[in-house]
C-alpha cells in the first residue's frame, strides 16, 4: 500500500567518504533535484543517510557527488530529521562543513 508522499530527489557533495556516516544524524548542504518550480533549492538540514534505500523506507533519494561532482554509482537514502539555518555563524569563505556542525551542535 502506498502511503501517497512522493518521494523527492536530493543531491549532495562531500570531501571524502568519512563524512557519510550512516544511520547517524549528521549535517548536510543538499540540493533538490526533484521536478518542479523549487528544483536546485539548497538547504542545510541534519539527516540520517544509508546506502541501503529500503533501510529508510518513509526516506527520499540521495545522490552523493565528490566536490569535483563526479556522481557516485548508486542512491543513497535520506531522512531529513531537521532544518538548519541558511545562514550559518562562522567567518564568510571558510569551512561551510565545520559551520554546518557548529549550526548542528548549537541546536537550531
Amino acid at each position: 500500500m502506498s502511503s501517497g508522499r512522493i518521494r523527492q530527489i536530493w543531491e549532495t557533495f562531500v570531501r571524502g567518504p568519512e563524512q557519510l556516516k550512516e544511520d547517524a544524524e549528521i549535517p548536510l548542504i543538499i540540493r533538490d533535484l526533484t521536478p518542479g518550480r523549487k528544483k536546485y533549492r539548497m538547504r542545510h538540514v541534519v539527516a540520517v543517510i544509508s546506502r541501503r534505500p529500503e533501510t529508510l523506507s518513509d526516506g527520499d533519494t540521495l545522490w552523493v557527488r565528490t566536490t569535483v561532482g563526479v556522481r557516485l554509482d548508486s542512491a543513497w537514502a535520506i531522512k531529513i530529521v531537521r532544518e538548519l539555518p541558511l545562514d550559518l555563524p562562522g567567518v564568510p569563505y571558510r569551512d561551510v562543513y565545520e559551520a554546518l556542525r557548529k549550526a548542528q551542535k548549537m541546536g537550531f
